[in-house]
């Protein structure tokens, strides 16, 4: 037999007491949600973060080109200080040489002095022999080519003494005269000689 349809309606009373269907089937609990939520973003934190970006670009930026600067200016000063370098050991180099030929030419200025003082007596010396044998080979000579000539002798006292010991054993009649002075003067007519040896003296730089 049919049921009425009353059987199949629901009583509707007020607003208040109509109790929404899931009601009847849901737990008296709060749902955790499926999906966490979001936090609501904050602008300030976007706005620091850009900020700070920035800055830390900026500060790279900064940074390289300081390096680069750096590393132009110390090539720089290295070319620069190689050429003032390169001036200084032109300049020195110049200096030195000519203090080394003046020091060069005082060195060997006094060298020639000290030997010219040293070998002086030795020259001297040596013309005075040199002289004394000429002189003796001339005399032998004059009173071999004539008899009885008469011979006269003027010199220093030692150039005198030294002839009269050579010439003592030459049959002449020698005169022997001392005076001043390094030359020697022979007398025999009408034969004369005289020496030179002040103007070899005068030439070594010897003056007496």
């Amino acid at each position: 037999m049919a049921r009425p349809v009353a059987d199949y309606l629901v009583e509707i009373g007020p607003l208040g007491d109509i109790a929404p269907p899931l009601a009847l089937f849901l737990p008296e609990t709060e749902i955790t949600p499926i999906w966490p939520e979001e936090p609501e973003e904050n602008p300030q934190v976007a706005i620091d973060a850009a900020r700070e970006e920035g800055r830390a670009e900026g500060l790279a930026d900064a940074q390289a080109n300081f390096a680069a600067e750096l590393a132009q200016a110390r090539e720089g000063f290295a070319t620069e200080l190689k050429e003032a370098r390169q001036q200084w050991a032109n300049a020195e180099g110049e200096r030195l040489r000519e203090q080394l030929v003046a020091g060069l030419a005082a060195m060997e200025e006094r060298l020639s002095e000290s030997v010219a003082r040293v070998l002086r007596p030795f020259i001297l010396a040596a013309l005075r022999r040199r002289m004394t044998e000429k002189l003796v080979e001339n005399v032998r000579t004059i009173v071999g080519s004539a008899d009885k000539m008469k011979i006269r002798i003027a010199g220093s006292e030692d150039i005198v003494a030294a002839l009269r010991d050579e010439l003592q054993t030459v049959p002449a009649a020698i005169e022997y005269v001392v005076q001043a002075g390094l030359d020697v003067s022979v007398s025999a007519e009408p034969t004369s000689i005289e020496t030179q040896l002040k103007a070899w003296t005068d030439l070594i730089g010897n003056e007496e």
